[in-house]
């Protein structure tokens, strides 16, 4: 059985320190929604491509500088039957 990839949240100044710690497990990654004609042209501002069949969005805010983008959907539960869904934008930033 394949195990899901899972992350440890720390501990928020809300919870006690008997509280047992909240876990994040990751349901899927959604799908790039920009489309892969601009990967392959000469970058510059306003650009934005998915390259095909992956999570990144990909968008030129200046000719050197790319922000990218995946949508995460997981689970945080305390490991107990009670489940919390949430949905995470993550962003990165490349420069250079």
């Amino acid at each position: 059985m394949r195990q899901r990839p899972r992350r440890l949240i720390n501990q928020s100044n809300n919870q006690s320190p008997e509280d047992p710690p909240r876990v994040a497990d990751l349901t899927s990654l959604d799908a790039g929604t920009f489309k892969e004609a601009k990967c392959d042209a000469k970058p510059k501002a306003g650009q934005n491509c998915t390259p095909p069949g992956t999570a990144f969005n990909f968008l030129n805010t200046t000719a050197n500088s790319s922000p990218v983008t995946i949508t995460v959907r997981e689970n945080f539960h305390n490991f107990s039957p009670d489940l919390t869904p949430n949905t995470e934008v993550i962003t990165f930033q490349f420069a250079g």
